[in-house]
């Protein structure tokens, strides 16, 4: 059964259905109050960029697919001339714009979100506008991991390890989550903290609790991307974690006597020598 109300439901008001037999609540979505905003952009005002990159923006809100060709644009800085580029959203908030042709190296380029972009509640989103200069080459080799630490095949390693994973150059932080980078503990999924070093080579995973002990880890790295769209080929790393927890080092130290009571005793003994002394008189 289907009910339309005859004039549109109020924002955030509890509303009651009741009929024979059934009584639910249920509350209309409150407006939203805020534009959607650019959480973070790869590459940012860069410099000495790809010839090929790929222009990455993350959104606080999930948009509306419809209106991202509309709202996106690249263009060439001094000339304002428009550059041809595959426009796409992935995974909801992040827009990937992607020149189809290599750029002109050591020039500048600008692209822009206009409000014509909107999210998936019809609000607009906030504009933005940035450059970025490129350099001189293009890449176009998958990226490498040259480095694991714990090695694959590791054992004896700590509980509270992080796991570091090294490439041969920057990765985009943007392909980085739980379903590019995944640790595995004993067959199951672990919760991990995913960050980069400054240089943007050297993945760090931080699980959230420490691993347990005399457990099989195995961590998988499938669809990490380099910042010109390049993925690495998928990778397996294997360790086990320690037996038994690394004991506790300690420095054992005598229990010394305060001053006061080491100043009684003293002069106890003093005493005790006077009296002894005179008796032998």
């Amino acid at each position: 059964m289907e009910f339309i109300p005859a004039t549109p439901l109020r924002s955030g008001a509890v509303v009651q259905v009741a009929l024979a037999g059934y009584e639910g609540l249920f509350i209309t979505a409150p407006p939203a109050s805020e534009a959607a905003d650019a959480l973070r952009t790869v590459p940012g005002h860069a410099t000495d960029t790809a010839l090929n990159p790929v222009i990455d923006i993350e959104y606080s809100r999930p948009l509306d697919p419809a209106t991202v060709t509309a709202g996106v644009t690249l263009n060439e800085t001094s000339t304002s001339q428009p550059v041809r580029a595959g426009i796409v959203l992935r995974g909801g908030r992040i827009i990937r714009i992607s020149p189809e042709q290599s750029l002109m190296p050591n020039s500048s380029y600008t692209y822009q979100v206009s409000g014509n972009l909107l999210d998936l509640t019809g609000q607009p989103v906030t504009p933005l506008q940035q450059s970025l200069t490129t350099g001189t080459e293009g890449i176009f080799e998958s990226p490498r991991l040259l480095l694991a630490a714990p090695a694959d095949g590791a054992t004896g390693v700590e509980p509270t390890a992080e796991i570091r994973l090294s490439f041969d150059r920057a990765v985009n932080p943007l392909t980085l989550s739980s379903e590019t980078v995944l640790l595995i503990q004993d067959g199951l999924r672990e919760a991990v903290s995913i960050s980069l070093t400054k240089d943007g080579c050297e993945v760090v995973l931080a699980p959230n609790v420490p691993l347990e002990t005399s457990s099989r880890v195995q961590v998988t790295v499938a669809g990490v991307e380099d910042m010109s769209g390049n993925t690495a080929a998928p990778s397996t790393i294997r360790f086990q974690v320690r037996t038994t927890p690394k004991p506790l080092v300690g420095r054992t130290t005598r229990k010394t006597r305060n001053s006061f009571t080491n100043g009684l005793f003293s002069a106890r003994r003093r005493l005790i020598g006077l009296l002894f002394g005179r008796r032998s008189r």
